[in-house]
Formats: structure tokens, C-alpha cells, sequence
């Protein structure tokens, strides 16, 4: 995280808002989809869910797979903002991940542009016969939460 989300990641509580919650991309082997995210004052945090099944109907151990998913040709994430009548990608980064059997979790977040009129999140997977496809996120809700953190200090 940048400095001041960092610093405000650990003044405040995080404010959960499950109505965020989404299914990027989804077909007959593969669902992905941004689960459990948290609002900062600055920065949306959230899991990208992938499950996965084989061809043959088994589940693969992705435990391993962090490096793979993310490299050019697969799982492509990213975020872009409105402001205007222009838009701009966000940079969207990766706090961790982990899982096993046809099932894995990342750990995301992006800092909240402050000039934003609109919000989307976009996923790929071309691997997995996924062409893009977008997502909008309620650019309000978002700000509202924002203001509903806690203080802890």
C-alpha cells in the first residue's frame, strides 16, 4: 500500500460491504469472482475466489499456482476508474494468496482514485476460454462506507 493507506489501513477499522460482491467470469470448468471486500478510507481490499475444475471433473491442487495464474496469457485482474469522459487503469495489487483442491484465493486492493465517477473491475482468462468482461462497483457506496470506518486511534 502506499504510505497514507498503509497508515490509515492501521488507524482505522475497515467497514465490510458484502453487497460488493461479484462473479467476474464463470463458465462450465471455472467461476471467478471478488468476494469479502473491505473499505479503508483511501483503499478497497477483497478476495478474487477461482475455483476450477478439470476437464476429467476433478478438482486441481492450485496450492502452487500464484506465479502461473498470474502470468501473461491467463488470469488477467485489473481495475478502471471514470472521471470525466476519461477513463484510467488503477494499479492493483497483490497482498497474498493461497488454496488447494480446484480452489484458490488472492488477496487485492487498490487505492479509491478520489476523482472517480465510476468504477469497474474487469477479469480475463483466455486459458480458460474467459474473453474479458467488466463489472461495475458503486462508486457511493464505496465513499459512503469509506466514511463509516472506525477510528482506533
Amino acid at each position: 500500500m502506499s504510505s497514507d493507506a498503509q497508515v490509515r489501513y492501521f488507524e482505522v477499522l475497515p467497514v465490510t460491504v458484502a453487497e460488493l460482491d461479484r462473479v467476474l467470469l464463470t463458465n462450465e470448468r471455472t467461476v471467478v469472482a471478488m468476494v469479502a471486500a473491505r473499505v479503508l478510507p483511501t483503499a478497497l481490499l477483497f478476495q478474487i475466489l477461482i475455483r476450477i475444475k478439470d476437464w476429467d471433473g476433478t478438482n486441481p491442487n492450485l496450492a502452487f499456482e500464484l506465479p502461473h495464474l498470474l502470468e501473461p496469457g491467463n488470469l488477467r485482474l485489473g481495475v478502471r476508474a471514470q472521471r470525466a469522459s476519461e477513463g484510467l487503469e488503477v494499479p492493483l495489487r497483490v497482498a497474498g494468496g493461497g488454496g488447494g483442491n480446484g480452489s484458490f484465493e488472492l488477496k487485492m486492493w487498490f487505492e479509491l482514485p478520489s476523482v472517480a465517477t465510476g468504477l469497474q473491475v474487469w477479469a480475463e482468462w483466455l486459458e480458460r476460454n474467459l474473453p474479458e468482461h467488466n463489472v461495475e462497483l458503486d462508486v457511493h457506496m464505496i465513499r459512503a462506507a469509506a466514511a463509516r470506518c472506525i477510528p482506533l486511534w
